[in-house]
């Protein structure tokens, strides 16, 4: 009797932990990809037909075929000239299966298709350094690292033929000769978009930045966890200004996601701990943005080097660390 009463407490626990478990994510694949151990990956995206990836030890970009399974490198060549880079700042692959890359020193878009063939560079005038591009289920888009120039750090791209124009949101207009940088290290972080919002999401600071594609709403700063604010200056020499991160951070912020449809869950993970909460690597925690507080979490049960998120699935980018081996890259279906 007693082992029977065991055995069904036992199993109501294993339901009760694998649903709590899959209220997040649900693994559906692998895509059984040689990985180099020792290489870092990142600057991932998708799309129906492609999963791009960039081995950041060669600049090479990975492409693989959902259809066929099987993957293609595209050597890039770094300089000055047509079709090369001097720093990639992200990528991205549009429905066409079109690939942009934003070099962010070089003040341009480097194009090309999925075989490594090139097209014309897109050219354009921002002041303000680029820094990331991304992109929604129509349109793409570019963060700055300063918003003095355009007013806003984040702005809608049109791009015609070999040039581009922007669409800033929520920009504002600065008063007569004022002028003045922020260390960017105060807003650097990571950015998901669904239909609804862009949501930034600090790196150094517990905070989230929401900017509502419906512009007639007002942008929000919304705080998930306590921080510690370091006011450390932009160090001067002369006409140069260097810029440091905070000394001191209570969680740092490595990846963020957004859900697909609704308007309020945001999804993180970071590494830390404060008075409130303590923060894992292998951990994604689900934050609710209308009751302002954590309602999830999923364990991945390793480090993750890159999270990206196309429509309702997740690619998991796994870091080579404590041993594990990894097959590839990993695919869930975000399911709540």
């Amino acid at each position: 009797m007693k082992y029977l009463i065991f055995t069904v407490i036992h199993t109501v626990l294993l339901i009760t932990t694998s649903w709590a478990q899959n209220s997040i994510l649900v693994p559906i694949d692998t895509l059984e990809i040689i990985l180099d151990t020792d290489a870092l990956y990142s600057r991932s995206d998708a799309n129906a037909e492609y999963f791009i990836f960039q081995n950041l030890s060669t600049q090479n970009i990975h492409i693989y075929s959902f259809e066929s399974k099987k993957q293609n490198i595209i050597q890039l060549k770094r300089g000055r000239g047509p079709n090369e880079y001097l720093q990639i700042g992200n990528i991205v692959i549009d429905d066409k299966n079109t690939i942009y890359m934003l070099d962010a020193n070089g003040y341009k878009l480097l194009s090309l298709d999925v075989f490594g063939n090139y097209y014309e560079d897109i050219t354009h005038e921002i002041k303000s350094l680029a820094a990331n591009i991304f992109k929604d289920e129509k349109n793409l888009y570019i963060s700055t690292v300063f918003d003095s120039f355009l007013g806003s750090y984040y702005h809608k791209l049109i791009i015609n033929g070999n040039s581009m124009s922007t669409n800033s949101l929520h920009s504002y207009k600065s008063k007569h000769n004022e002028f003045s940088i922020e260390n960017p290290f105060n807003f650097y972080g990571r950015v998901d978009i669904n239909k609804h919002n862009l949501i930034h999401a600090h790196i150094y600071y517990s905070k989230f930045t929401i900017y509502p594609l419906d512009t007639t709403k007002s942008k929000i700063e919304l705080n998930y966890d306590e921080y510690i604010v370091d006011k450390e200056p932009l160090i001067s020499n002369g006409d140069r200004v260097a810029a440091l991160p905070p000394a001191k951070v209570l969680v740092k912020l490595k990846e963020v996601f957004i859900h697909p449809t609704n308007s309020y869950n945001v999804y993180i993970n970071a590494e830390g701990q404060t008075k409130n909460k303590s923060y894992f690597k292998n951990m994604i925690y689900k934050y609710d943005l209308n009751k302002e507080e954590f309602s999830d979490s999923y364990d991945l049960g390793f480090t993750p080097s890159e999270l990206m998120r196309y429509k309702n699935k997740l690619y998991v980018i796994p870091k080579f660390e404590d041993g594990i081996k990894h097959k590839g890259i990993y695919v869930y279906e975000i399911v709540d």
